[in-house]
């Protein structure tokens, strides 16, 4: 039934408040974040299921999967490219700033891995 749980004892009559985890719900990610967490629900409804006296809660990540030999290969191309075009050698800032375009360019474009 459960993947990983993880249990806390807490004092007896103690109530995990609904609203409190309403303020940082899980979403998905935009095209240009690499990760998103927050509260979802455990079951359909509420973000506290109440079951036999114990409160449920989930906490939701979504990943976007982006291996860096696929941003190291690109950007030595670009680099190339550039090289080869130009007959000049780039510069590490300049490499820096391909690689961060080449992660912005696939981003959007990479695999979104969700957990519960």
């Amino acid at each position: 039934m459960f993947k990983n749980a993880i249990v806390y004892s807490v004092t007896p009559g103690y109530r995990i408040d609904a609203d409190l985890l309403s303020r940082r719900p899980a979403r998905p990610c935009s095209a240009l974040e690499t990760r998103t967490d927050g509260f979802a629900a455990p079951r359909d409804g509420d973000l506290v299921h109440l079951v036999g006296g114990h409160q449920l809660i989930c906490w939701e990540t979504e990943d976007k999967l982006l291996p860096g030999s696929v941003v190291a290969e690109a950007t030595a191309s670009r680099i190339e490219q550039i090289e080869e075009d130009q007959d000049r050698k780039v510069g590490r800032k300049e490499a820096r700033d391909i690689k961060e375009r080449v992660i912005e360019e696939l981003l959007p474009k990479a695999f979104v891995q969700h957990r519960r």
